[in-house]
């Protein structure tokens, strides 16, 4: 069993959905990444349709009554392992992507903020063994199906582990070839085949799909991906009689901005469809983070083909390998890992080698958090006995509750800890930021409407 101690942006469970479907009006759901989903199972041994966590913008922190065996997949997250040491303070280790790693019993979990990309796979050996809907433990939001009651995890919940199908000791290690990890840039390309309804846009409307980058909208979710851009222009119009809509059809309204529609994408609709992504891209789309960049390439269906025919030779017992010994390019991995982790000692031993890192005292970022934060975070902006309130994550930030409302908070009001601050708008929803502790607001340092990342300064707050 698992426990979700606090559940990260948006988790949910799921498996590779339920296809078959669309005639009754149900998409299929299942992961916005497939090729990180099933990765992450074939290193974990377990099914390719086993269900695992999917994990956007900010990760979990989950803890395990049992051992278990995990791999972290797809967009790199900070995350690492703290296990319990008979009441004293819980070692911290790394936890490495793309790889098979042992949580012993009472260990937690923590997953940290997406450095790139948007969305991780928690695999667990033996996958998460909750009931199945209708064929399919995949959460479908937009109907809240499948999953734990149909939606995002909650701080409480408690999920079932099944049984592995490989001892921990055959499984522990697996992990991806490093040749083989994709990346995640700002600036994306997916490849397309234009149609199904391309004779109903401009040449240039044409010309421009294929040469321009489109901005990945803060309202995108799991339906589909808005976008924005140059207008594409329509030759009669946008409407259509309604049909079937595939998974990464881009359709085109008349506001003339694509979205690209994803696996909880509505089963029929009206509008005309420039180009439809290839299978082998979808990740592509799933990976694409608000605020950053997607271009298109026009290919044929046999490059189409050819593309699929190799995503299937990447999810093959052929890109795994065994670690067992270490080099210089695995303690560098590690290095690595540990610089960015925000962990103030790691210790590792593997094969007979025992390394120990440590981070000096003024760069720690890994000790327990006071209820009073220091006198100074370390930010420019924050003088002695200031801190910063940061964004809790990636999206668009707002002073006041609604454009017509009053703001929060404004220079030298006073606040207490955990007030709301201020709203971050992502992907249809809005969360609140709190103040970190007591004391006045000094200076606000992004303005309202602004696009913000995971981390940055706010505004600054003079400590009670």
């Amino acid at each position: 069993m698992l426990h979700v101690i606090d559940p990260g942006f948006q988790t949910t469970i799921q498996d590779m959905g339920r296809p078959g479907l669309a005639e009754q009006g149900i998409s299929p759901a299942g992961p916005m990444d497939v090729v990180a989903l099933r990765l992450g199972n074939l290193i974990v041994g377990n099914a390719p349709d086993a269900a695992a966590l999917e994990i956007t913008l900010t990760g979990p922190t989950l803890r395990f009554d049992t051992e278990a065996a995990v791999a972290l997949t797809g967009a790199p997250f900070d995350a690492h392992v703290e296990q319990p040491r008979n009441g004293a303070r819980a070692s911290q280790s790394a936890l490495p992507p793309w790889q098979a790693t042992l949580i012993p019993a009472g260990g937690v979990l923590r997953i940290g903020p997406a450095r790139a990309g948007m969305r991780a796979y928690l695999c667990v050996a033996g996958g998460i063994a909750i009931e199945p809907a209708l064929g399919s433990r995949a959460t479908h939001l937009m109907t809240g199906l499948g999953g734990l009651d149909g939606r995002a995890l909650q701080a409480g919940d408690s999920l079932p582990i099944g049984e592995p199908s490989r001892s921990f000791a055959k499984v522990a290690g697996r992990r991806l070839r490093r040749a083989r990890w994709p990346t995640y840039p700002h600036e994306a390309v997916a490849r397309v085949i234009l149609g199904p309804q391309a004779d109903r846009f401009t040449p240039d409307a044409l010309a421009t799909f294929l040469a321009q980058p489109y901005r990945v909208e803060m309202d995108s979710n799991r339906m589909g991906v808005r976008l924005a851009g140059p207008r594409l222009t329509h030759v009669r119009g946008a409407d259509l009689l309604s049909e079937g809509i595939g998974l990464g059809a881009i359709q085109v309204p008349n506001s003339g901005q694509p979205i690209i529609l994803t696996v909880e994408r509505q089963t029929t609709g009206g509008y005309t469809k420039i180009a439809t992504v290839i299978s082998a891209d979808i990740g592509v789309i799933g990976q694409a983070r608000p605020g950053s960049r997607l271009r298109f390439q026009e290919v044929s269906m046999d490059e189409a083909v050819a593309a699929r025919r190799a995503q299937e030779e990447l999810v093959s017992e052929g890109s795994i390998e065994q670690s067992a010994a270490w080099g210089p390019a695995e303690v560098s991995a590690v290095i690595e890992a540990f610089a960015t982790s925000g962990l103030a000692e790691m210790r590792l031993a593997v094969g007979g080698v025992r390394l120990v890192l440590r981070r000096e005292a003024s760069a720690a970022r890994g000790e327990p958090p006071s209820d009073v934060p220091g006198p100074s975070d370390g930010h420019a902006h924050a003088s002695p006995g200031q801190v910063e309130i940061t964004a809790p994550l990636l999206g668009v930030f707002y002073t006041a509750p609604a454009p017509d409302a009053p703001p929060y908070v404004q220079p030298g009001d006073r606040v207490e800890k955990d007030a709301v601050v201020g709203l971050i708008d992502v992907m249809k929803t809005l969360h609140q930021v709190r103040a970190p502790c007591a004391g006045r607001v000094t200076t606000l340092l992004v303005e309202s409407g602004a696009l913000v990342e995971y981390g940055e300064p706010l505004m600054t707050l003079e400590v009670d």
